[in-house]
């Protein structure tokens, strides 16, 4: 079992600027009083109510745990032998290091006869690896694409994001941010379908407002100002999500609705954004794009972020 905890470290005379910051925010065991380390870094609480709130200085982090069972202390052996951890977290530690020195060892001796990696010393991560080959792309995806292909030719992204309108009805969720409404509520419509398909395909409105469906950049900019902001999207984005699910067939994509984030990409980005950093593992200047992913089905949701974040 785990359970998740958040740290507080209180100001010390050394660093009168942190101000009961959290710093940390982790999963650990349920008995990590047991196995966590000593700290000696000033005054720790951890701020949850199954440990205990206080820990003095070069005392161990989390002293012990309240919400274990009232028979623990007999079955304490029984449920470290299930577990398969020693008793003593000294055991502990040095069959963790033992672990880690034959993994060691093994990728030393293994990586000159692999042909698959290489070393070069002049490059800045050292660690070449060859890509995998390609798989081969399974007949049922096939067959998708093709029949989307025959059903839906030459569909474009803006046609998409107006049938899901239709059927959804997801721009009722972007509401003006002005005391009243002069506007009609199906030029709004039809502004703010332009509005998310430049905003969500990067082309930009200007760009959309040289088209031929009559509205200037003005108009469109307004309407982003007005009625386009970080809940309404949010709204949105869950009332489309929650319409996908409801209409796949369980059969195929199974029962589970269960989310998971995923891991951020790298996007190169110009230097008048303001998001824009440079990365120190990727190496050049961007921004970092995480995706919210059902587990084998859709993305759910999206989140721009800075590479230092």
């Amino acid at each position: 079992m785990h359970s998740p905890f958040r740290v507080r470290v209180a100001p010390t005379p050394e660093n009168r600027s942190n101000r009961d910051q959290i710093v940390q925010q982790a999963t650990a065991p349920v008995d990590i009083g047991f196995l966590a380390p000593e700290r000696h870094v000033g005054k720790i609480t951890a701020q949850e109510d199954g440990f205990e709130r206080l820990a003095q200085f070069g005392q161990p982090f989390v002293r012990r745990v309240l919400e274990l069972p009232a028979d623990f202390a007999d079955r304490r052996t029984a449920c470290y032998e299930r577990l398969g951890l020693p008793m003593q977290a000294g055991e502990f530690v040095k069959n963790l290091r033992a672990e880690l020195a034959d993994a060691l060892r093994a990728l030393d001796h293994g990586i000159p006869h692999n042909p698959g990696v290489r070393l070069d010393p002049r490059r800045r991560h050292p660690i070449i690896v060859t890509p995998l080959e390609a798989q081969p792309e399974p007949p049922g995806l096939t067959a998708i694409k093709a029949e989307l292909g025959r059903r839906w030719p030459m569909t474009g992204l803006l046609d998409v994001l107006k049938e899901a309108d239709l059927r959804i009805d997801f721009t009722q969720a972007f509401a003006t941010a002005a005391a009243r409404e002069a506007t009609d509520r199906y030029e709004v419509r039809r502004r703010l379908l332009l509005c998310l398909y430049g905003l969500g395909t990067n082309a930009g409105l200007k760009r959309l407002a040289a088209g031929g469906h009559g509205y200037s950049y003005k108009e469109l900019l307004h309407t982003r100002r007005r009625y386009i902001d970080g809940d309404a999207l949010r709204e949105a984005t869950r009332r489309v999500v929650n319409a996908t699910l409801a209409v796949r067939n369980p059969g195929i994509w199974g029962e589970s609705t269960t989310a998971c984030a995923s891991d951020s990409k790298h996007f190169g980005a110009f230097d008048q954004n303001l998001m824009t950093e440079g990365h120190a593992r990727y190496g050049g200047r961007g921004v970092m794009i995480y995706w919210h992913v059902e587990r084998g089905s859709i993305c759910i949701h999206s989140r721009l972020r800075r590479c230092s974040s």
